[in-house]
C-alpha cells in the first residue's frame, strides 16, 4: 500500500445542538438552601425530551463509527 497514493487525509467534526440550557435560578436554589457557594454547582434543564433528540443522537454515532471503521490511527 502506497500511502501517498492510496490515501486521503479526513477530518471528521460533529457538532449538533445539544437541547438543554444552563437553569441559574435551580442553580442559586440549590446553592442557598445548601448554604453553598453559588459557583459549586450548574444545573441544566432538557428543553425537549430525550426521545426528541434520540435520532439525531444516532445518526451521530453512526458517522462516528463509520468513520473510525475506515480511517487508519
Amino acid at each position: 500500500m502506497d500511502l501517498s497514493r492510496d490515501a486521503m487525509l479526513v477530518g471528521l467534526r460533529i457538532s449538533a445542538w445539544s437541547g438543554r440550557l444552563y437553569d441559574r435560578e435551580a442553580s442559586d436554589h440549590v446553592a442557598a438552601h445548601h448554604d453553598a457557594n453559588s459557583s459549586v454547582g450548574r444545573y441544566n434543564k432538557r428543553l425537549l425530551p430525550k426521545a426528541a433528540l434520540a435520532a439525531l443522537n444516532a445518526t451521530m454515532n453512526e458517522a462516528r463509527t463509520r468513520h473510525y471503521s475506515n480511517s487508519l490511527p
